[in-house]
């Protein structure tokens, strides 16, 4: 039977059709966006500010290392059975260059899981290094000379070095109660006691308090007084962030801005999306295929994040790893050696953010950066004059207000000495920095007054409530009623 000619005519237009949009979609989606999206679309292929503003602001930025970035964030001296505490930058950074003239030399991997023994080091006369997280060795390789018959896959969060052990120290882990001795050179302790002892008057006496998951924190006895700061603030140009993520090399992108929105914009090409809130003064970079990257494990994951919080992070304060919070990894910013938080589910203007994707629900071992999110303001100069002293609370007074609320030491998995950034920021032109103590409930921050006002109470309600509402009602998503799931999507940020 002959066919038809108008069927092959027909047949004809659809390959041509296919091949026509199989083109587009792969080489030039621009035409599609401006017929399919509510949108005004602008191609353009370099966007470079006048007399090259952008490479010199650029070459300004401080980029951060390693060695900074994984930093101790106190150091605890123990002398003659009385227990203190440093926080001045200038002293814990003399500290840490001794170490660092000085490494300590892993010759061995025998890790020892002795609560006994762990506590007895720690009572031990020693200078005590104490990090945000634990962290591999070989990740620490700035403090530590690894030999190459060594590789431990031990993690820690604390150097102890004994002063009555001349070549002896101790790589310790808080949540496993366990340590790696380590050597270090023949006066190496001494030293680091005399250099500590030369400023002690910066030394402030503490002790040692039990938290979550059998873990310890050493707080200050006597209050203690910081200023409130206020610094300029600089709005780095949405310019910038474009030539960092899509190059200088005429690479195609194109700006995409929702006709129902003037403040945010999105530019896109063909495996990077970058959004910027001109508001808020926020940015999201989504790598659209992640599948390309290699699949990372923790100490990939720490380097790889550290250059491209290096690349888009133009903070010159300081910036540190702080933690992995499911899908988050936090790199957070610093203010005078303290970390900076801010009270908002929204905006993480003390910190960038890097979000991880995975195949095999194996994060730790199998992950790829999917997002990053931060914010595009830095400190301009500080305003001398408009500091302010704050008086903090001592311990004995933290424990007074945990109380009242039912609560205490050992419902947090951590405290810390940090800044709060306010949010009253006079249309980006300023900010103030609020000197106070923070606890770490469930992976998120908060301060001792949102606690004294009943915000973990109001957590541990809703998380019960989720509990019974799950029990309750088999047929609903267990994603939709988990208290720890809302928070992890929402709460997560608040703190950040």
């Amino acid at each position: 039977m002959k066919k038809l000619p108008w069927m092959s005519i027909i047949l004809a237009i659809v390959i041509a059709a296919s091949l026509f949009l199989t083109y587009f979609l792969i080489f030039d989606a621009i035409p599609f966006y401006q017929l399919f999206m509510d949108t005004r679309v602008e191609e353009t292929t370099q966007i470079v500010g006048e007399d090259n503003y952008t490479s010199d602001f650029y070459d300004n930025n401080t980029r951060t290392s390693l060695t900074n970035t994984l930093y101790p964030t106190k150091v605890v001296i123990n002398e003659t059975e009385e227990v203190y505490v440093v926080h001045d930058v200038d002293l814990i950074s003399s500290l840490v260059a001794q170490m660092r003239s000085n490494q300590l030399v892993v010759s061995e991997s025998v890790v020892v899981e002795d609560s006994d023994l762990f506590y007895q080091h720690l009572n031990e006369n020693h200078v005590q290094f104490v990090f945000a997280n634990d962290f591999p060795i070989v990740t620490m390789d700035h403090y530590l000379e690894i030999q190459d018959n060594q590789q431990p896959a031990y993690t820690f969060d604390r150097i102890v070095v004994p002063f009555g052990k001349s070549n002896q120290a101790f790589l310790m882990n808080s949540s496993q109660q366990s340590f790696l001795e380590v050597e270090v050179a023949n006066y190496f302790a001494l030293n680091l006691h005399e250099l500590a002892q030369e400023s002690r008057n910066l030394w402030m006496q503490a002790d040692r308090f039990p938290i979550a998951n059998e873990e310890f924190v050493y707080l200050p006895l006597n209050g203690l007084t910081l200023d409130m700061e206020e610094y300029l603030l600089q709005v780095i140009p949405e310019t910038i962030y474009t030539d960092l993520v899509f190059g200088d090399h005429n690479t195609r992108f194109i700006r995409l801005s929702p006709s129902n929105s003037q403040t945010v914009s999105t530019y896109q090409s063909l495996d990077t999306v970058l959004t910027f809130d001109t508001v808020t003064q926020t940015f999201n970079i989504e790598y659209t295929t992640p599948e390309d990257q290699v699949r990372m494990n923790f100490d990939q994951r720490i380097r790889l994040g550290l250059n491209l919080v290096s690349d888009f992070d133009f903070w010159e304060e300081g910036i540190r790893y702080s933690d992995q919070v499911g899908d988050m990894i936090i790199f957070r910013r610093y203010l005078n050696g303290l970390p900076i938080y801010f009270q908002n589910r929204i905006t993480p203007y003390g910190s960038t953010i890097i979000y991880l994707e995975n195949s095999n629900n194996d994060l730790n071992n199998n992950s790829v950066v999917a997002r990053l999110q931060s914010s595009a303001v830095r400190l301009l100069a500080k305003i001398d004059d408009q500091s302010e002293a704050v008086q903090l609370e001592t311990a004995e007074e933290m424990v007074g207000v945990l109380n009242q609320q039912g609560l205490s030491f050992r419902d947090f998995s951590n405290v810390t000495l940090g800044y709060q950034w306010l949010p009253e920021m006079e249309n980006m032109s300023k900010v103030n920095f609020m000197p106070a103590w923070f606890f770490n409930y469930q992976g998120t921050y908060y301060s001792l007054e949102q606690i004294s006002n009943g915000v973990i109470n109001q957590l541990m309600e809703e998380a019960e409530e989720g509990a019974a509402e799950t029990e309750s009602d088999d047929e609903v998503s267990w994603l939709d009623q988990s208290a720890t799931y809302r928070l992890a999507q929402g709460g997560a940020l608040n703190g950040l």
